[in-house]
C-alpha cells in the first residue's frame, strides 16, 4: 500500500504543470518570459540561472555565441547582451550547428534571438 501511495504521489508531481525557474534543465531554449522571471541583467546571468549546461564545454571547444544568426563570440560575450530585448536563447548541438554554420562548432552554438524593434 505504501508503495502504491508513493508511486501515485510521484506521478502526480511529475505530470503536473511546471512552475518556477528550471535551473539546469535539459530543454534547448529559454524564453523571454523565463528570462524576465529570472531577474537577470545580462544573457550570461540568465543562462547561468536557467540552463547552465548551455555553457558547458563539450570536447575541446566551448559553445560559440551567435546573435540573430551572426557570430558574436565566446560564452563570455553573453555578459555584453542586456536581457531587455532578448526574445529567446537556444542551444544548438554540434552536429546541427556544423550543418547550419560550418566547421568549428564542436562545442555547439548558443543562439540569441533579439526582439524585433
Amino acid at each position: 500500500m505504501k508503495t502504491i501511495l508513493v508511486t501515485v504521489c510521484f506521478l502526480a508531481v511529475s505530470c503536473g504543470p511546471g512552475g518556477g525557474l528550471q535551473t539546469g534543465g535539459m530543454r534547448d531554449a529559454i524564453t523571454a518570459e523565463e528570462i524576465a522571471a529570472a531577474n537577470a541583467f545580462n544573457a550570461y546571468d540568465a543562462v547561468t540561472k536557467l540552463r547552465p549546461l548551455f555553457l558547458q564545454q563539450r570536447g575541446s571547444s566551448p559553445p560559440v555565441v551567435y546573435v540573430d544568426n551572426v557570430r558574436y563570440g565566446t560564452p563570455a560575450t553573453l555578459r555584453d547582451i542586456s536581457t531587455t530585448n532578448i526574445q529567446r536563447i537556444e542551444y544548438i548541438g554540434a552536429s546541427d550547428a556544423t550543418t547550419r554554420f560550418g566547421t568549428g562548432h564542436s562545442g555547439g552554438v548558443i543562439m540569441v534571438s533579439m526582439k524585433s524593434q
